[in-house]
């Protein structure tokens, strides 16, 4: 029996035709099966067709439902492997060819990649669609070398691969898809009764793939089944793409074909001018004008965010002032990524918008399986004992914080159980274990012996128990309770842990099938967490759509609003193969037809512009009463941003051009629009942005704060500096003190070093030699050699310890040789002074300034003394006498006043910066005029008179003591001074959240 093919444009009432046959064969009881692009689709049309009273007497499926059910009327087995089975198995032929040596091109060097074996079960799918088994590929491939011989051993090693592939799937007596549908069809053809006379539709389609095109010509051939296509299509540029394959359709179907005709009739008032005209004249040369009218709207966002809540607010709009039911809203978005899908879930729900958004997740960044993962890992190390295992700490605390695991009371131990581990206090997985053993009172971690004692058994045995402890693990997060309703992350968490499941019956399948399937311990824990999963909905009552174009071809909608239009989306890049891409594949059938073989892809190179001229055409033409499109300018992480190539088509169409409604970068207020309707929860955003003249209120108020500040008696010079810079930055990191889970930088680590270094080294010298000069050098630098080579541990890296006492010593070296040409006549004498700490009192400066610290070097002359603080860092333009009070550089100032309250003889005639790079110039600060006068290093304007240098550390001590009194009064105003402020000087604010003057 022929096909009958139902066509003609868009919009032109197939759907009608198609549902009432299927209504009719139906009501006579024939057994009817409706094929539709996609399980929302299937949804959506069984709801309708229940509306006309057709319940169960109609399958509604897709492809692989009608396949399932062709394989069952003809007894066909086996199914098609999952996916994952294949890609282990393509890994698994793939190792071997790499360690047997059979791959001799530049694939060897990709072929170890976590992405190559999914790409090969790819690429192996499409030769099997063209018909391909080895041996026609063998030689195909030979003659593409044949025809350049610098191919022959790429050719030869995709050959290899391929053949490798398809036996070992025979040898399991297992099939991908492409060989399952194709064994379906050659069955089909030996036993053409077999499927009967049960009517087939097809609904929703706007391509058919070639799997799909030979099922529908064997279906509607051999087999003579009454088969139903609705397949739009116009001899226009629009359906370029399409003429292929409706070419096949209306060959098949001979005089039976049904042209249907444009109709306006589902177009609401108004409407069907504009978008009528839209569908009817895109990307036509010589197109007349079309008035937008009321029914067409564009905008555009400064940036992502900005372009997605100016969409919302417009949504919110539509269902709060405008009447139309969400359900009857789509907003079109191609890249529903990870990326994109927080964003714009975050959106939608600041602007009080629900929405049903289905999208692709990978299971191993989900939390659940996440925390099974990690002690899988855990579980498949080799020795827990040996100092390579402490990595995988990390990957203990990972699975202790994971929902249900661990309880409530022991989660902040796992905070501190990952500080130890960061801080190198662990030396291996085996102490990680013994010390949370101790914490929680139990002999060993239950869950990590239970899958040791499983994969020691055999590996089979080890994912049965990872797949029972994943059960576990689902049944405590979702807690107590006979059926738990699980939304959200929660549901997502629950349908990727169910995948996790499910792959670890795939491995426990292969693994019995054939031992050498078995993966590696990383290859296992890699490739489940590779594993991908559709979650959510996108068709849910009372809720906006926001899907993929693809999702959208078979249903109309009220409004379409098609977001996010750049020119990385429309047209889409698309994704060649990448063993043999569009252009190596003409190549490859030119060099099969003068072979004399038969081409691969005889339809030759796909046009794929064409393709997204087509997808950008059915998607515009889905709206019945508005539609809107919009673009950004530029993305969240600064970088421009271009709209979309088809902008142009679109907007050459209207004339005049739709309203523009823009949103800038960054914006936070909203304008009265009434086309906009922003939720509460934005307006009061809105509202906090700092307005001039009102005032804020820095004030601490909680008596336990304020008490607890008053009640500090000693302070560093500079915590107080940190105060006069930045309060709430002192608040946060002097007052709140967070631990660091990370250890000490490199650089911290480096500096402490030098500092113990410069101390060892004039320690080493006697007291008469302890001033460096170019007779004393050589001594001082072989004292050097001996501190650095002596000096504790820097890094915990070997290589890195190695070049950072290698940098150290050039770096004091060059130290040591700038102070030998100083001319300096003061002597180092004293080192490491300490005050406030330890047994050593506290240096009182009065009006209850009581400071702790220690002084780093003195310098002595008859009395005199100059105070130096190191510093590892280059010279900063603060340290000079003349900004110590304009920046609050208080810490050389107060120790000049220390050293004088705890060394009363001595007089500080100098307290200087003293930075230990090479490149230093020489210290900064403040000297008065008359000291060390033979000195040549120190900057003019540091010299200043013997008035002027006690005013000035009667100054700084004087700040210092009001900034005391601020912090006791609970004062925490961020400073206005734009040289202070890192967020005002360049954005490097390390509190934003916290700080509220910018937050």
């Amino acid at each position: 029996m022929p096909l009958e093919l139902i066509t003609g444009p868009v919009n032109s009432g197939k759907a009608g035709l198609v549902l009432e046959a299927v209504e009719k064969a139906a009501a006579d009881g024939l057994d009817p099966t409706l094929v539709v692009p996609t399980a929302a689709d299937s949804d959506l049309l069984r709801r309708e067709l229940a509306g006309r009273g057709v319940t169960a007497a109609v399958r509604v499926v897709g492809f692989r439902g009608l396949w399932e059910q062709m394989a069952r009327r003809l007894s066909f087995d086996p199914r098609p492997l999952a996916r994952f089975r294949l890609e282990r198995i393509a890994r698994a032929v793939t190792d071997e060819a790499l360690t047997a040596g059979r791959l001799k091109s530049s694939l060897r060097l990709s072929a170890a990649e976590d992405g190559f074996a999914p790409a090969l079960v790819t690429f192996a799918e499409e030769l099997g669609d063209a018909g391909a088994d080895p041996d026609r590929f063998d030689a195909v491939m030979a003659a593409w070398a044949a025809a350049d011989s610098s191919l022959e051993n790429y050719s030869g090693d995709l050959a290899v691969l391929y053949r490798a592939y398809r036996e070992r799937l025979e040898s399991l007596g297992a099939r991908d898809e492409a060989g399952f549908v194709a064994g379906l069809l050659a069955e089909l053809a030996e036993n053409p009764q077999a499927w009967g006379q049960a009517p087939v539709f097809l609904y929703g389609f706007d391509d058919f793939p070639e799997r799909q095109l030979a099922t529908i010509e064997a279906l509607a051939g051999p087999a003579g089944a009454p088969v139903t296509v609705s397949f739009p299509f116009e001899q226009r540029a629009a359906f370029e793409a399409r003429a292929a394959v409706f070419g096949r359709l209306e060959a098949l179907a001979g005089d039976a074909v049904t042209p249907c005709r444009r109709g306006t009739a589902h177009y609401a008032s108004g409407s069907a001018g504009p978008l009528g005209g839209l569908e009817e004249r895109l990307f036509e040369t010589g197109a007349g004008p079309v008035d937008p009218g009321p029914a067409v709207e564009r905008y555009v966002g400064g940036s992502e965010r900005a372009e997605l809540e100016l969409v919302a607010a417009r949504v919110a709009a539509l269902i709060g002032r405008e009447g139309v039911a969400p359900e009857a809203i789509a907003v079109a978005v191609r890249d529903l990524d990870e990326g994109t899908v927080p964003l714009v879930e975050a959106v939608f729900a600041e602007a009080g918008v629900p929405i049903a958004l289905r999208q692709r997740v990978v299971i191993g960044r989900t939390a659940l399986v996440r925390g099974v993962l990690a002690l899988m890992r855990c579980a498949l190390a080799p020795d827990p004992a040996a100092p390579a295992s402490v990595d995988l700490v990390a990957e203990l605390v990972t699975w202790l914080r994971t929902p249900g695991v661990s309880p409530p009371e022991f989660l902040w131990q796992a905070d501190v159980l990952e500080r130890s581990f960061r801080q190198g206090e662990l030396e291996s997985l085996q102490q990680a274990e013994e010390r949370w053993s101790r914490i929680s009172g139990l002999d060993s971690i239950t869950a990590l012996e239970v899958l040791r004692e499983g994969f020691r058994d055999s590996q089979a045995e080890g994912f049965r128990r990872c797949a029972s402890q994943a059960r576990r693990v689902l049944a405590a997060a979702a807690g107590q309770g006979d059926a738990p309703v699980l939304t959200g992350a929660e549901l997502r968490n629950a349908e990727a842990l169910a995948d996790l499941l499910v792959g670890f019956e795939d491995l426990e399948w292969l693994v019995g099938r054939s031992p050498d399937l078995a993966p590696s311990p990383a290859q296992a824990v890699a490739e489940l967490a590779a594993r991908e999963i559709e979650v959510g909905e996108s068709i849910v009552p009372g809720s906006v759509s926001v899907a993929r174009p693809l999702a959208l071809r078979a249903r109309r909608v009220d409004t379409l609003i098609v977001a996010r239009m750049q020119e990385s989306q429309y047209p889409s890049r698309g994704r060649e193969s990448p063993f043999l891409g569009d252009l190596t594949r003409v190549r490859v059938d030119a060099a099969a037809t003068a072979a004399g073989l038969e081409p691969l892809w005889p339809d030759g190179r796909p046009d794929r512009v064409a393709a997204e001229r087509h997808l950008l055409h059915a998607l515009l033409s889905r709206a019945e009463r508005m539609l809107a499109y919009s673009h950004y300018r530029m993305t969240d992480g600064g970088e421009p941003a271009n709209p979309s190539l088809f902008l142009d088509d679109v907007e050459e169409l209207f004339e005049p051009r739709p309203p523009l409604v823009v949103r800038r970068l960054g914006e936070t207020g909203w304008d009265e629009d009434p086309r906009l309707a922003p939720s509460d929860y934005q307006l009061a955003l809105a509202a906090l942005r700092p307005r001039a003249g009102r005032e804020e209120s820095y004030l601490l108020s909680s008596p336990a704060a304020i008490d607890s500040l008053s009640g500090r008696g000693v302070w560093s010079a500079t915590s107080l500096e940190l105060y006069l810079r930045c309060p709430v930055a002192w608040f946060v990191e002097r007052f709140l003190r967070p631990e660091n889970l990370e250890p000490d930088s490199e650089a911290i680590r480096f500096g402490d070093a030098a500092h113990r270094v410069m101390k060892s080294v004039f320690d080493s010298l006697p007291d008469e030699e302890r001033r460096i000069t170019t007779g004393n050098l050589d001594a001082a630098l072989a004292a050097l050699d001996d501190a650095v080579g002596t000096v504790a541990v820097v890094s915990p890296d070997p290589v890195q310890e190695r070049i950072m006492r290698h940098r150290m010593g050039r770096m004091l070296s060059g130290f040591l040789a700038q102070e030998a040409g100083s001319g300096s006549s003061f002597v180092p004498s004293e080192f490491e002074l300490e005050f406030g700490s330890g047994a050593s009192a506290p240096a009182d400066l009065g009006d209850g300034l009581l400071l702790r610290g220690q002084i780093d070097r003195v310098d002595l002359s008859d009395g005199d003394a100059i105070v130096l603080d190191y510093k590892s860092g280059a010279t900063s333009k603060d340290w000079p006498a003349a900004k110590w009070l304009e920046r609050g550089v208080l810490q050389a100032a107060l120790y000049a006043l220390v050293y004088e309250s705890e060394r009363p003889q001595e007089r500080v005639v100098g307290s200087m910066y003293a930075s230990l790079r090479a490149d230093s110039k020489g210290p900064r600060g403040a000297i008065e005029a008359g000291a060390d006068v033979g000195r040549e290093d120190i900057t003019g304007t540091d010299r200043v008179s013997e008035p002027d240098f006690r005013e000035l550390l009667s100054e700084a001590r004087e700040l210092a003591a009001g900034a005391v009194a601020q912090i006791g009064a609970g004062v925490l105003t961020p400073t206005e001074d734009p040289q202070r402020c890192a967020f005002s000087s360049d954005g490097g604010c390390a509190h934003p959240e916290i700080c509220r003057r910018y937050r």
